[in-house]
């Protein structure tokens, strides 16, 4: 296998497992965050309800990215391939 068609497999899973990442972590913000609105903040007011989401956001954002790298099988204690990835730039510059 070519060093290009290397560069180009990593790029392509890398953003792959990013738009599932993205797309996975955007979608249960916009449910908690709605649930926020209609049922915390009246209760609890705005910052306070603001307060409850923000840890269970951030758990949320780990273990989905958890949840991406194992989907993926990554290994986190190998390398992650991006010395194989080129980048080109015009000669302009």
């Amino acid at each position: 296998m070519r060093d290009t068609d290397k560069s180009e497999a990593i790029v392509s899973r890398t953003l792959r497992v990013a738009g599932i990442y993205t797309s996975g972590t955007f979608t249960f913000g916009c449910l908690l965050g709605t649930a926020r609105q209609l049922a915390v903040a009246p209760a609890l007011g705005t910052t306070t309800a603001l307060v409850v989401e923000l840890p269970i956001m951030i758990a949320a954002s780990v273990g989905m990215g958890r949840w991406c790298l194992q989907r993926e099988r990554h290994d986190l204690r190998q390398p992650s391939g991006w010395r194989w990835v080129r980048f080109r730039c015009p000669s302009s510059f």
